[in-house]
């Protein structure tokens, strides 16, 4: 995806209690990352494919550091 000359903020979704970044590419298509989701792909091992969920070791939301993060499926992420 290649951006367009604009610097994008990181904001805090109240909804889903996490951080976001609306990424515009040069055709004008968006596309939402999320940051904690970006630094589990990145840095955090996934085991099994049925891990889909991300949660926050700390019940902190705005900790996304790699090691308070860990994959969980989604019955696990209700627990």
């Amino acid at each position: 995806m290649k951006l367009q000359g604009k610097l994008m903020k990181q904001r805090w979704n109240k909804i889903c209690k996490c951080y976001f970044l609306d990424l515009v590419n040069d055709e004008g298509e968006r596309r939402t990352i999320y940051s904690h989701k970006e630094t589990a792909k990145a840095f955090v091992p996934k085991n099994r494919k049925e891990f889909t969920m991300i949660i926050h070791k700390d019940n902190n939301p705005r900790n996304n550091y790699f090691e308070n993060l860990e994959w969980k499926t989604k019955s696990g992420h209700m627990k």
